[in-house]
């Protein structure tokens, strides 16, 4: 028996097809998809090879606009904490902080999170559903790992003191004042140790202190590099005697003081030079009210002292010009 052999022939057709999109029922109006910016009805025209059409429509119920995700850039370096600063992303959006090798300690679902490492951080912004994605860099830490900063009243003097856990680089501190908080004026310096990965401690002593001072410390690496600490305020208590008159001032020989106690002990008078060193000092016993002491500077070279009237743990600091 013999079987023949057939062979089949198949044969495709291809079907070339066309669309448009407009944007009313009477397709007059011809746009492209990326012109769906509006909440409405759109139409759609398919026109085959042969020449026959269809039409169709869909509504687009809401119209959403991807957000902008924005991140400030970093102002430069870590000291111990920083904060990064997405609030100049869209309004009215929710935040979400991620990083893989950084760490956010605070904030991570706000636009400013606190941030305590270098690393790669991304923020997720949202609005009305849809979302964007932003993400910076940080990769500098400065010198100085700060544990602590903070002072106390010792006498009549106010004594700072500050902790390091680590130091990279650090060139100095230096220890700055304020009367109102606003502005300050460095008033001392501490070498820093330069590279260190132990615990340090630190100290200066403020041997002119008035009743109220901020206080400060400016971090400053080898490369002029620097960040702030926390700010630290140190406050004596209510004067209780009093400095009526401090006459002349400026002087060029001699300056009387009149002053009244409340209460009755030991009332001393001391003035120093800008550098802190002692010219002048008296100590007695007086019963409380007004008295006056005229004290001889003629002796004294031109400059800058303070006069301080102590009575008991209190003390009133004034300063002399002499001429």
């Amino acid at each position: 028996m013999k079987h023949k052999e057939t062979k089949t022939t198949v044969t495709y057709f291809i079907i070339h097809i066309s669309y448009f999109l407009f944007k009313n029922a009477t397709f007059s109006t011809l746009i492209t998809p990326t012109n769906i910016t509006t909440a409405t009805t759109y139409y759609i025209k398919i026109t085959g090879a042969n020449g026959c059409t269809n039409t169709s429509s869909f509504d687009v119920l809401a119209f959403r606009t991807i957000p902008t995700a924005t991140i400030a850039p970093f102002p430069g370096c870590i000291g111990s904490s920083a904060s990064l600063d997405a609030s100049g992303s869209t309004s009215g959006a929710s935040f979400v902080w991620t990083t893989a090798d950084g760490m956010v300690t605070a904030g991570s679902t706000t636009a400013t999170p606190t941030i305590t490492t270098t690393g790669t951080y991304e923020v997720n912004v949202t609005v009305n559903g849809c979302s964007s994605t932003a993400a910076v860099t940080v990769a500098c830490t400065l010198p100085v790992k700060l544990l602590y900063f903070k002072g106390e009243i010792v006498g009549q003097t106010n004594m700072l003191n500050w902790k390091t856990a680590t130091e990279v680089n650090s060139e100095v501190f230096l220890i700055e004042r304020s009367d109102d908080g606003m502005y300050f004026k460095t008033i001392g310096t501490q070498t820093a140790a330069g590279n260190s990965n132990i615990v340090l401690n630190y100290n200066f002593i403020d041997k002119t202190p008035n009743i109220k001072h901020y206080y400060r410390l400016r971090l400053v690496d080898k490369d002029g590099s620097f960040e702030y600490s926390n700010v630290v305020v140190l406050e004596r208590q209510t004067e209780v005697s009093t400095i009526t008159s401090l006459y002349p001032n400026p002087t060029s020989h001699s300056i009387s003081l009149s002053y009244t106690t409340t209460t009755d002990g030991l009332t001393g008078i001391s003035i120093v030079d800008a550098l802190g060193r002692q010219v002048f000092y008296t100590k007695e016993t007086k019963v409380a009210g007004l008295y006056t002491v005229n004290i001889d500077l003629a002796d004294l070279p031109s400059g800058v002292y303070f006069l301080t009237l102590e009575e008991g743990s209190r003390r009133i600091v004034r300063k002399i010009v002499k001429e």
